[in-house]
């Protein structure tokens, strides 16, 4: 597991780039408007959701989230 503070020096240091700042941002945007608004075409419907989760005040993660 990530030591606090760990995982903000390493969203710091990946966000220091400016191409790989712009890909993460659009990640996370995807995550939350997934989670938001569902899958928009037929093929992403047939891969699980992913549903994020609150964990110790501000960190967020994500797990698959089955339909049954």
């Amino acid at each position: 597991p990530l030591y606090k503070g760990q995982l903000q020096r390493l969203l710091l240091n990946l966000c220091a780039h400016r191409d790989t700042r712009s890909s993460l941002v659009q990640l996370l945007m995807d995550m939350l408007m997934l989670d938001v608004w569902g899958p928009t075409n037929v093929t992403a419907s047939a891969e699980p959701s992913y549903r994020l989760y609150g964990c110790q005040n501000s960190l967020i993660y994500s797990r698959p989230q089955f339909l049954h």
